[in-house]
C-alpha cells in the first residue's frame, strides 16, 4: 500500500469520525429541543410511564417467576 492511499484512509476515517460526531451532537440537540417544547405535564406525564415501566417490569418478572 502506497504512502498516498495510506494518507487517503486516514483522512477518509478523521472525516468520517468527524461526521459521526457532528451527526450524534445534532440529534442530541434535536432530543433536547423535543423535550423543550413538550409542556411540563406531557413530560411528567411521560417520566411516570417510564418510571412505572422500569420498577414494574422487574417487580412482576418477580412476582410470577418467585
Amino acid at each position: 500500500m502506497s504512502h498516498r492511499e495510506n494518507r487517503q484512509r486516514a483522512h477518509s476515517a478523521k472525516t468520517e469520525r468527524t461526521v459521526e460526531s457532528i451527526a450524534g451532537f445534532l440529534l442530541q440537540s434535536e432530543m433536547i429541543a423535543c423535550v423543550a417544547q413538550m409542556g411540563a405535564r406531557d413530560f411528567l406525564v411521560t417520566f411516570l410511564v417510564a418510571a412505572g415501566l422500569f420498577i414494574g417490569t422487574p417487580l412482576v418478572l418477580f412476582l410470577i417467576a418467585g
